[in-house]
């Protein structure tokens, strides 16, 4: 079998050669690979795509947007499942900012029903909050060096709070 390449990626199969443009080139395929379109090109060796999902800078993206678990060692009632994309990163900063400026929530207590995936509410303490968002804080920095470096290993949904 024939591979048809253009800038170092496969573009066909093909049991024979045929005229091309001088942009793309022919490389024999070995017999033992199953070399398909999408293949790259380099170095005189054929290699696979990724399989789908395994890129992890792909993985700390949708990371990123999806949920993390709580695990309250002190107070299990916080435990559940939570949303971490963007808007509600937007809030817990706007809690936060209020606990630094005020000592107080946005609702002016020091106590906030904070809602996990299933719209069900947790109480969560002032300092229960900090901590909680000082470790999603963490969570999210480590997903964003996997995500910009495609390196490294993803950090664990998993928050534990003492």
């Amino acid at each position: 079998m024939q591979a048809l390449i253009f800038n170092n990626q496969v573009c066909e199969i093909c049991a024979n050669q045929f005229p091309v443009h001088t942009g793309f080139s022919w490389e024999s395929v070995p017999p033992n690979l199953n070399v398909q379109p999408g293949w790259q090109f380099k170095n005189g060796s054929f290699i696979a795509p990724s399989p789908a999902g395994t890129n992890l800078s792909q993985l700390a993206t949708s990371a990123l947007s999806a949920t993390v678990t709580i695990e309250c060692t002190s107070n299990p009632a916080l435990d559940g499942e939570y949303a971490c994309g963007l808007h509600e990163r937007s809030d817990i900063l706007s809690e936060i900012v209020s606990l630094a400026e005020f000592g107080t929530f946005t609702s002016q207590s020091t106590t906030l029903d904070y809602y996990d995936i299933n719209k069900t509410a947790h109480q969560f303490s002032v300092s229960e909050f900090k901590t909680f968002a000082a470790k999603l804080a963490l969570y999210i920095n480590q997903l964003k060096i996997v995500q910009n470096t495609n390196s490294g290993s993803l950090p664990s949904s998993v928050l534990v709070l003492p």
